[in-house]
């Protein structure tokens, strides 16, 4: 009987700590925003996708400095996964031209005819 009492007070006293302070919530939301929304929105209204990117290209130095530094962040993250999927090139012994061996009659199997 003692569980289930302090089991239905954790039930009814969970969701009125939520109620009172929401405000710790809604700041980490916050810090991990883009700091460069607004100024987007101001800078470049309407402007979407490539565009925006080029219109805040455009606008670098009215920005701020955590918008620029956002910016860079996000540049060399792109690069940086761009390299890592990068294909390799092909071993110099899996090169496209046929070898000695497959140009002769019987190709590379060794096989006469």
């Amino acid at each position: 009987m003692k569980h289930l009492v302090t089991l239905a007070l954790v039930a009814f006293l969970l969701p009125a700590v939520a109620i009172l302070f929401p405000a710790t919530v809604s700041t980490v939301a916050v810090a991990t925003d883009n700091p460069c929304k607004q100024e987007r929105k101001k800078l470049c209204e309407g402007a979407k996708g490539v565009s925006a990117r080029d219109c805040m290209n455009r606008h670098k130095d009215e920005l701020s400095a955590e918008c620029t530094a956002y910016q860079d962040k996000k540049k060399a993250d792109w690069e940086a996964e761009k390299k890592k999927n990068k294909p390799t090139e092909p071993a110099a012994s899996q090169s496209e031209t046929p070898s000695e061996q497959e140009m002769m009659p019987g190709g590379s199997d060794g096989a006469s005819e």
